[in-house]
């Protein structure tokens, strides 16, 4: 089994950006802006959106950190269902 690294979650998190049709945090205060939240005294990962000038973010998919690991399975599954429902869309117009 190999190692999933915090490197391998900032990937997924710039896949599901993408997905979304987002876009990544140039800065604390870039709001309407996505941003990769890591800390491993805290758990782990989690996806913030940035709500205000002063840096304050709002935590779309839920404030639980996920380890490394956990966050790139469940990124890729949701990206995995979006592309999914996406293509069904398609395929009915």
């Amino acid at each position: 089994m190999m190692r999933t690294t915090r490197k391998d979650a900032e990937r997924a998190f710039e896949r599901l950006v993408r997905t979304l049709g987002g876009r990544i945090a140039r800065n604390y205060n870039d709001i309407g802006a996505f941003q990769f939240d890591y800390n491993s005294t805290y758990g782990g990962c989690r996806v913030e959106l940035i709500i205000n000038s002063g840096g304050g973010v709002r935590c779309p998919f839920g404030m639980e950190r996920l380890t490394p690991a956990a966050f790139v399975q469940a990124v890729s599954f949701t990206c995995d269902v979006l592309h999914e429902q996406e293509a069904q869309r398609r395929a009915v117009a």
